[in-house]
């Protein structure tokens, strides 16, 4: 009874729902022998199936999300803490707040510095809206909420991507003589953003956080598709975008150089 109330609510409210639509389509249309249509429909259901259901997030996640942890000691022998922008959003009672992403980067930044206290750099501008406070000065606020004293946290508030957050927070490091960081981001987000901070000649010391994946078994209802396991495979998807863009855009400009 309780996979099968599991399986009816995810049937209505997650994307198996698409999927059985789909399937149902493509019968529809095979009763009436519209050959074409019949395979757009199974073929799209059967895609929608694959990318909704936990092995397949698992397998694109998994790929991008570090292998392990580094030590508090290196944590310990870096000069200064880097926090990456992972957006904010406007709520009608609390304002403007970290999004859903953003909240397990401050609080890991705010646990290693509880550990090993040291500056803060938070990176992260006004993406869209110039009237909107910016992403780092947001969560300034919610680092002192949590205990931070407030003179050890500096903004970066021009960025609007993970290469201006790169590029503008290691002109701020290179004025205070910090080349080394201990840099805060999302575990999916690490790989692209170790690669350009590291290319500004930064030593980069990776604390990645709020990971997708997981190690436990695998239960039948893994196999029905859900919202969550889109979310996340798109996501990731993102993330491999994004990876391919970084990798263009630091070529082209080593040729300049």
């Amino acid at each position: 009874m309780f996979l099968l109330t599991k399986f009816l609510t995810n049937l209505i409210i997650s994307p198996a729902f698409i999927v059985f639509v789909l399937l149902i389509g493509g019968v529809i249309i095979d009763r009436y022998n519209y050959q074409r249509w019949k395979k757009v429909f199974i073929i799209t259901s059967i895609l929608f199936y694959i990318i909704s259901v936990r092995p397949s997030k698992e397998l694109i996640v998994r790929i991008l999300e570090p292998k392990s942890v580094p030590s508090m000691e290196k944590i310990e022998s870096t000069q200064a803490y880097v926090l990456l922008g992972g957006g904010i959003t406007e709520t009608p009672l609390a304002g403007f707040i970290p999004t859903e992403t953003a909240y397990p980067r401050i609080t890991h930044t705010a646990i290693l510095y509880k550990k090993s206290p040291k500056k803060i750099f938070i990176t992260g501008g006004r993406v869209y809206d110039q009237t909107r406070p910016s992403e780092s000065s947001v969560y300034r606020d919610t680092l002192v909420a949590l205990g931070i004293p407030y003179e050890d946290i500096l903004l970066e508030e021009e960025s609007r991507n993970t290469y201006e957050n790169a590029l503008y927070t290691s002109r701020l490091l290179e004025d205070l003589d910090i080349h080394s960081i201990t840099l805060v981001t999302s575990a999916t987000h690490m790989y692209r953003s170790e690669k350009v901070f590291t290319s500004t000649g930064l030593d980069v010391i990776r604390a990645p956080c709020g990971f997708l994946s997981s190690d436990s078994p695998y239960r039948v209802i893994d196999f029905i598709p859900s919202a969550y396991n889109l979310n996340f495979f798109l996501r990731a998807v993102w993330e491999y975008v994004g990876i391919s863009f970084y990798q263009i855009k630091l070529f082209i400009v080593s040729l300049k150089i």
